[in-house]
């Protein structure tokens, strides 16, 4: 009887000492529930590490600190406008920060003379560049390299233009419409994707294709067979048509079926599979040379990190979801929530 009396005291003592121990020291116990003050957009907001993370925050230690760092104020250009917002709202608009109004004004609202589609305006640095034109110091500058004309040559025609407009259109300027032809109109044989066809170099190029000289020439480098690795399969093709489909071309048979179709043992997404070198690098996995050393390295658990929640998984597959592995649950738990 007395031991029995004993030992109910002894337990409610115990469970006494824990829970004065529990809310004495709640952070040594609860570690998986960690916050932080968190800075996201100009607001400050207690959440946790990983969440804070994921939406673009920045987290502080304290409130006060969190306060300072990301709701000063300043002035910020945005287009030409000065306005006063946080530094955060500042350059989540492309704006650019000053300490003082009156130097966000000289920074933001200085005016140029702005070329834009081969005409010449005046407005602010910041408009200017917006709208993808070009700012002169003067007026007669601007009109001198803005203004000024020259013939085009534009996928194999030849225009009059402005110079801008002309680069803008990936032409190429000339001073007289003569030079413009002689050299924009002159046509080559040109290699497209396995074929050979005449045509302006102009036209060639915008086409993605390779010009020669002369039809032997571009039949010679364009038609030029070769023993071509597709997808862990050697077929026989053009060099062109081969590097077009993402293979990789060999001399001879023989060397391509060696390179091509040899097996490996490949890990995809935490998944040992058997198949060729080829098609293991294609989808991005890693080659091992025995099955052993593959689901070794392949299969191995860690515990994730993802977006807040922390799953047991390969660390390929944590990689690939991006997460962050950690060797135990309670690291992981520490650190991700």
């Amino acid at each position: 009887m007395k031991k029995s009396i004993l030992a109910a005291v002894l337990t409610v003592f115990i469970i006494g000492v824990i829970a004065l121990f529990n809310s004495t020291f709640p952070g040594q116990l609860n570690a998986q529930e960690l916050k932080c003050w968190c800075c996201i957009n100009g607001e400050v907001v207690e959440t946790t590490p990983a969440v804070c993370k994921e939406k673009g925050g920045v987290c502080f230690g304290t409130k006060d600190e969190a306060v300072k760092n990301c709701q000063q104020k300043c002035w910020c250009c945005i287009n030409g406008e000065v306005v006063e917002t946080t530094p955060a709202m500042c350059k989540e608009k492309s704006g650019v920060c000053y300490k003082t109004k009156d130097e966000a004004v000289k920074n933001c609202q200085k005016k140029c003379w702005c070329c834009i589609n081969g005409e010449v305006v005046e407005t602010t640095l910041a408009i200017c560049k917006e709208k993808g034109g070009i700012c002169y110091k003067t007026k007669d500058e601007a009109l001198k390299y803005c203004q000024q004309k020259c013939w085009c040559c534009i996928n194999g025609e030849v225009v009059e233009t402005t110079l801008a407009i002309c680069k803008e259109k990936g032409g190429i300027c000339y001073k007289t419409k003569d030079e413009a032809l002689k050299r924009c109109q002159e046509t080559c044989w040109c290699c497209i994707k396995g074929r050979v066809v005449k045509t302006t170099p102009a036209i060639c190029k915008e086409k993605g294709g390779i010009c020669y000289r002369t039809k032997d020439e571009a039949l010679k480098n364009c038609r030029q067979k070769c023993w071509c690795c597709i997808n862990g399969e050697v077929v026989e093709t053009t060099m062109a048509i081969c590097k077009e489909k993402g293979g990789i071309c060999y001399k001879t048979k023989d060397e391509a079926l060696k390179y091509c179709q040899q097996k490996c043992w490949c890990c995809i997404n935490g998944e040992v599979v058997e198949t060729t070198l080829a098609e293991c690098k294609q989808k991005g996995g890693v080659c091992y040379k025995t099955k052993e050393e593959a689901l070794k390295y392949c299969q191995e658990k860690c515990w994730c990190c993802i977006k807040g929640t922390v799953v047991e998984t390969t660390p390929a597959l944590c990689k690939e979801k991006g997460g962050v592995c950690f060797r135990t649950k309670d690291e992981a738990l520490k650190n991700c929530k």
